[in-house]
């Protein structure tokens, strides 16, 4: 009884007598913040090892300390998956392969999201021009080679999804505001994503076994009751031993703790591989894995035993509910709302996104944004061409023209719309017979484009 137990840790011993108090501390105090099957026991020739699973199952969070490092994902080839789930706390993305965020997309005012990856095709598939007279007319697609055409009737086709409205700019000039049309493609069943199955349940952990019912499955105590037990454990005091240096050190891999006993100890339970028998005065060890530290520490005038997790914790997988992180990423199973929250910070080397529920990255923002710019400033253009063309028409509509018989007529009208400026010169006469009339004129505008027309009419 006098010869007690004696603890071996990372940094130092202590010997404790029987009827002593040791008190071993894991560093949780919440018995709701602490889960099953994570920390294996495996006995061995020199004692007893604590190991932490390669697979961490029933995780509810993994955090550093305050101002710790940052999560990196060594395998470029692996991907981050939340499921549908939201990344919150964004940091404004700066570098061409961090994430972006939902402030970011919204600053981009210019076309109102539209997707112009290839606008030729999804913007302005075709423009078509149309004779007053017959409705027909001519289609122009990107790369026609024609530099002149008739504007006054100009029709441009932009399909479901999209929808024109017209604006007026700060400068007073009317443009087109092209936006994606929110009623038709919330009914698009192509643009909404079926609703993922629910998660299979997780197994139970398995219970845990309290030193009485390992004493009490040793041989011989089949019937003896928790009195007995304690009064087993109870024995005589011993004198106060002298105060020792407390223990100074980093913990390794295989620290072992080794614990002497008077009676025979039998161990069976989870994790050993089989029945192990300490006999009299022989010794307990205890030995902690690689991703466990065990030191001693002075709690007044008595040594505690605390064991803790190394800093860097080395594992194959870790599972965290439906969340798994492996060394092919992290992926979170279907049917499962999960949220990741980055505290403000950035998501730096983003792979371009190619399925319609990836991240994009900062470069893929900005092809959007000189995508929308470029369409923006050929819209400019277009509805230049179109006023000035409107400006020459309204000058060849007001020449006046002759109206008496053996009467000719030269003419001249101005005109000016929306900042253009339209010029025209017209001759006209009237036959001897006051039957026939001919006129002919020629026009231009304020951008140099030049026109004609050339008319006969009959009358009686």
């Amino acid at each position: 009884m006098d010869d007690g137990l004696v603890f071996v840790g990372d940094t130092g011993t202590k010997g404790i007598k029987l009827n002593d108090t040791l008190n071993i501390k894991g560093g949780v105090t919440a018995a709701n913040k602490l889960t099953d099957g994570n920390i294996g026991v495996v006995a061995s020739a020199d004692g007893l090892a604590l190991k932490l699973a390669k697979e961490l199952t029933g995780i509810s969070s993994i955090a550093n300390t305050a101002g710790g490092g940052k999560l990196t994902l060594s395998d470029t080839d692996h991907s981050v998956s939340v499921n549908g789930g939201r990344i919150t706390n964004l940091g404004d993305a700066t570098a061409d392969t961090d994430a972006v965020n939902y402030k970011q997309l919204k600053a981009l005012n210019s076309g109102k999201g539209i997707d112009v990856t290839k606008w030729q095709e999804a913007i302005l598939p075709t423009i078509s021009f149309f004779s007053g007279s017959t409705g027909t007319g001519a289609n122009y697609k990107q790369g026609n080679t024609e530099e002149k055409f008739d504007l006054s009737k100009l029709a441009f086709d932009f399909g479901d999804g999209l929808k024109v409205e017209k604006q007026q700019s700060k400068d007073g000039k009317q443009i087109a505001h092209i936006t994606l049309d929110k009623d038709v493609l919330k009914n698009d069943p192509n643009f909404k994503g079926a609703k993922g199955d629910d998660g299979a349940a997780g197994a139970d952990g398995a219970d845990g076994q309290s030193a009485y019912e390992i004493w009490k499955a040793l041989p011989g105590n089949d019937a003896k009751t928790q009195d007995d037990f304690l009064a087993a454990l109870k024995g005589a005091k011993g004198d106060k031993g002298d105060k020792g240096d407390a223990g100074n050190g980093n913990g390794g891999n295989g620290a072992e703790i080794k614990v002497a006993v008077t009676d025979d100890v039998v161990l069976d339970k989870d994790n050993l591989s089989k029945e192990e028998v300490v006999s009299n005065n022989g010794a307990l060890s205890i030995k902690v894995g690689k991703n466990l530290n065990a030191k001693t520490v002075m709690n007044g005038n008595d040594k505690q035993l605390v064991i803790s997790t190394t800093p860097e914790i080395k594992v194959d997988k870790v599972t965290v509910g439906n969340i798994t992180l492996n060394q092919s990423g992290l992926t979170v199973k279907e049917g499962t709302d999960v949220n990741i929250n980055m505290g403000g910070n950035q998501i730096h080397n983003i792979k371009a996104g190619t399925a319609p529920t990836d991240a994009v990255n900062v470069s893929q923002l900005n092809e959007v944004k000189n995508s929308v710019v470029n369409v923006a400033n050929k819209l400019n253009d277009v509805e230049k061409g179109a006023n000035e063309g409107i400006s020459s028409a309204m000058a060849a509509a007001g020449l006046p023209q002759a109206s008496l018989p053996v009467r000719s007529m030269v003419s001249a009208a101005g005109s000016t719309y929306k900042g253009a400026v339209g010029l025209a010169i017209g001759v006209s006469t009237v036959s001897d017979n006051g039957r026939w009339i001919i006129k002919g004129s020629v026009n231009s505008n304020s951008s140099g484009d030049v026109g004609a027309t050339l008319g006969a009419g009959y009358q009686w």
